[in-house]
């Protein structure tokens, strides 16, 4: 269908990065977003929305452009499951019927803040081990659509300790099988603010400078391994049928989460010297 190229391709136009990658040597960051999943959404939605324009060619409707995910966390003796499914096409979807490897996803209702519709999953029984197929599965008033991903396998993330502010800060990891990226997501605690890190890593180590842990307090979060293509470099999607999109497999276990304490080691050495002087 000559449409469905033309859109993904627009799409794709619009959702490639800014800015360069970094060279390996500086950094292994590939690229830093705020929310990568919602992001993808609002470019997608634009360019679905937007009507027709030279450089796409419309016919009477838009294949259906689907954004789903699995997030997998797991403990020693439990672990959960979160699954989300988003759709949104021109002219706006009637119903959206999802399922995942065989788990029916409740009705779909209108999705906060964006056009289309949205379903969400959560269990703490229905856990997919590592290695294992996800398979989702979408109907909508077009057609049908599906995808696979496969749940990476587990990891460990190594931090140090503690840093000075101003220093750099690196964390590390084993590589996780099957894993196409990796999400590093935290939050540095200060005494009087917060920062929120969200930063998708091309790699197993990420290199934080001065500006990116620019705050006393203490850093904690994890790394997520992500299986599917990571739609801010512009690749391709992998759900395919009677409409288009991007689906991913996320896991973490209880080695991949992390502390790090961000001491302002400067201030502490003026309050010394201040101290011990005369």
């Amino acid at each position: 269908m000559k449409i469905f190229s033309e859109i993904r391709s627009r799409c794709r136009a619009l959702s490639e990065p800014r800015t360069p990658w970094p060279d390996d040597e500086v950094s292994a960051v590939v690229h830093s977003i705020a929310n990568a999943w919602l992001a993808v959404l609002a470019l997608a939605t634009l360019a679905i929305l937007s009507g027709c324009t030279d450089d796409v060619v419309c016919g009477e409707e838009v294949p259906p452009y689907i954004a789903a995910r699995v997030e997998q966390s797991s403990a020693a003796r439990a672990g959960s499951t979160y699954v989300e499914v988003y759709c949104v096409s021109d002219p706006l979807p009637g119903q959206l019927l999802a399922r995942v490897s065989g788990d029916t996803l409740p009705g779909a209702q209108e999705a906060a803040g964006l056009p289309g519709l949205s379903t969400t999953f959560s269990d703490t029984q229905v856990i997919w081990q590592p290695g294992t197929g996800c398979v989702l599965e979408v109907t909508t008033d077009t057609g049908s659509s599906s995808a696979l991903e496969t749940v990476p396998g587990s990891f460990e993330v190594a931090a140090p300790g503690t840093v000075g502010l101003g220093d750099e800060l690196t964390l590390s990891w084993t590589a996780s099988s099957e894993a196409d990226y990796y999400l590093v997501r935290g939050t540095i605690a200060g005494a009087q603010s917060e920062m929120s890190l969200d930063i998708a890593v091309d790699g197993n180590s990420i290199t934080l400078g001065p500006s990116d842990v620019g705050l006393a307090g203490v850093l904690s979060g994890h790394v997520w391994a992500v299986s599917g293509p990571f739609p801010q470099t512009g690749s391709d999607g992998n759900v395919t049928g009677e409409g288009w999109g991007y689906f991913s497999v996320m896991y973490r276990v209880p080695a991949t989460e992390f502390t790090v304490a961000i001491e302002d080691t400067a201030r502490a050495a003026s309050k010394v010297s201040r101290a011990l002087a005369p």
